[in-house]
C-alpha cells in the first residue's frame, strides 16, 4: 500500500511539473519589473555623498508559438546623486521607454525553471539636470534614442501562471542617440551610436513577476 501511494506521489507530481515545463501558444504574458536602492557615505570629499535609483518596468505579450512571447514594453528610470560639497551639488537623470520585444524561453527539464532571453527595440526620452552653486550655471540635456538591448534571465513557475524571475537588464545594447545640452554658453547638439557588452560586472539585477493566462 505504501509502495502504491509513493507511486502515485510520484506520478502526480511529474504530471503537475509537465504542466510548467512549456509555456503553450496563445498564452498570455503580464509582467512586471522594479528595481531601486538608496546610499549613503560619511565622507564628504567622496563624488557623492546620497545616490537614490529607481526602475519599474510593465510588459504584455503573447505566445505566438510555444515557449516564444512577442509583445509591447514601456519603462521609466530615474537616478539622483547629491553632494554639497562638490560641483556640481547634484545631478538628476530620467528615462522613458516604450518599445517591443520578444522572449524565448527554454524549460529547465519538469523543475518549473526555465532560463530565457529577451530582444527588445524600444524609443527612449531622457532628461538630464546638473546642479551648481552660482545661480544660472544649471545644464540641461535632452535626450531621444533607439535601443536594442539583449536580456538574459531565470524564472520560476510558481503555479500554472505565475512566476518569479530575475534578470540583468542591458547586458548587450546598440543604441543611438541624438540630444540637446543647454547651459550658459548656449546650446549644443551631438549624435551618437553606441554598442556595449556589459561584461564588468555592473550590470543592473532586476526581480520581477510575470502571469502567464492560458
Amino acid at each position: 500500500m505504501k509502495k502504491s501511494l509513493l507511486i502515485l506521489s510520484i506520478a502526480s507530481f511529474a504530471i503537475i511539473s509537465s504542466t510548467h515545463a512549456q509555456i503553450k501558444k496563445g498564452a498570455t504574458l503580464i509582467g512586471g519589473n522594479i528595481g531601486g536602492g538608496t546610499s549613503n557615505t560619511d565622507n564628504p570629499n567622496s563624488p557623492y555623498v546620497d545616490q537614490s535609483s529607481l526602475a519599474v518596468g510593465l510588459r504584455f505579450g503573447k505566445a505566438v508559438k510555444e515557449n516564444l512571447i512577442v509583445g509591447g514594453i514601456v519603462s521609466y528610470s530615474g537616478n539622483k546623486w547629491e553632494n554639497s560639497n562638490i560641483s556640481p551639488t547634484s545631478s538628476t537623470q530620467r528615462q522613458y521607454s516604450a518599445g517591443v520585444f520578444a522572449r524565448k524561453y527554454k524549460p529547465i527539464g519538469n523543475s518549473g525553471f526555465y532560463i530565457f532571453g529577451t530582444g527588445s527595440l524600444a524609443g527612449v526620452l531622457t532628461r538630464y539636470t546638473d546642479t551648481y552653486p552660482q545661480p544660472g550655471s544649471d545644464t540641461k540635456t535632452k535626450g531621444t534614442a533607439v535601443n536594442l538591448s539583449v536580456d538574459p534571465g531565470v524564472s520560476y513557475a510558481v503555479n500554472k501562471w505565475l512566476q518569479i524571475e530575475a534578470g540583468l537588464n542591458n547586458l548587450l545594447t546598440l543604441s543611438y542617440q541624438v540630444s540637446t545640452r543647454e547651459d550658459m554658453g548656449g546650446s549644443y547638439k551631438t549624435k551618437s551610436f553606441n554598442g556595449n557588452v556589459n561584461v564588468s560586472g555592473q550590470v543592473p539585477l532586476y526581480l520581477g513577476l510575470t502571469v502567464l493566462l492560458n
